[in-house]
């Protein structure tokens, strides 16, 4: 999945599923996977992506 700069890459909410902080892709890329649970502790990675500028070959 592509993301342009901006665009929201998830979320975290508290326990009534209000959010706490949405996150945001720093620059455009390529997603290789995200984390979902219903719980995840502190520093654990939510999602992964390549950032497009490092990315060695844009086709596959």
């Amino acid at each position: 999945m592509e993301v342009a700069q901006g665009d929201i890459l998830g979320y975290c909410t508290d326990f009534y599923g209000e959010v706490i902080k949405n996150y945001y892709a720093e620059a455009d890329g390529v997603v290789f996977y995200y984390n979902a649970g219903l719980s995840v502790k502190e520093g654990t990675a939510l999602v992964a992506y390549g950032i497009r500028e490092h990315m060695i070959a844009d086709e596959v």
